[in-house]
């Protein structure tokens, strides 16, 4: 979910300069939602502060009309008409290259290129066949779950049909055969720090907005 921001330049060579299929991009956004998101991971991040991190994505490919695709699972409102962009979604770069942003992070889990493409593949077909939904209430029970520190239990909001940003992406990591986090984590209950904490990363760049730099 992002609310309406000016494009960021700095955020999108950031993007553009380690994007590479099958990476996974993180972003945490300064605005009111974002800023939720990241107070409700204090208690996972390593020094009790919030996380930086409110939205993750799987980095797609470059199609034909010259844009950087990625795929993600979001709540969006389409402007140009009167609905919901609701779950799993394919999207352009350029969504999440915003002035809102004030961390922005990739990472790398995979080695083989041949998982890259079976990633790809798979994320295509979950998007476009799954019918998935974005599903808020989940965000919810996984915030109480982090503080009854069940991480392990299933969501008590679990729904076969729904997945948020998070257990989106590790859901199609683990249908390649890599489960970046530890199974002790429910699926369902996957947040974006948990994904930043992997020891699996072969990868890592990260990038902060400078000081005063956001213009409003």
């Amino acid at each position: 979910m992002i609310s309406k921001s000016e494009f960021s330049p700095e955020v999108w060579t950031f993007f553009v300069s380690h994007f590479r299929p099958g990476r996974i991009g993180f972003v945490g956004l300064d605005d009111m939602v974002g800023m939720a998101i990241r107070e409700a991971q204090r208690r996972l991040t390593l020094d009790g502060t919030p996380s930086r991190w409110s939205h993750v994505f799987l980095m797609g490919e470059k199609r034909v009309d010259g844009e950087l695709y990625i795929f993600e699972s979001d709540l969006e409102p389409d402007l140009e008409r009167p609905q919901f962009r609701n779950g799993a979604q394919e999207s352009r770069l350029k969504k999440w290259c915003v002035e809102a942003v004030e961390h922005a992070a990739v990472i790398d889990v995979l080695e083989e290129d041949s998982l890259r493409n079976d990633l790809v593949a798979g994320a295509l077909d979950f998007v476009y066949g799954a019918h998935v939904a974005y599903p808020i209430a989940q965000l919810v029970g996984t915030w109480w779950q982090i503080i009854a520190a069940r991480l392990w239990r299933a969501n008590p909001f679990e729904d076969a049909t729904a997945l948020y940003c998070s257990s989106f992406v590790r859901h199609c990591l683990r249908k390649v055969g890599v489960d970046p986090v530890s199974e002790g984590i429910h699926l369902s209950n996957t947040a974006p720090e948990h994904l930043w904490q992997t020891s699996r990363a072969t990868t890592c760049h990260a990038w902060r907005r400078r000081e005063g730099a956001r213009r409003d």
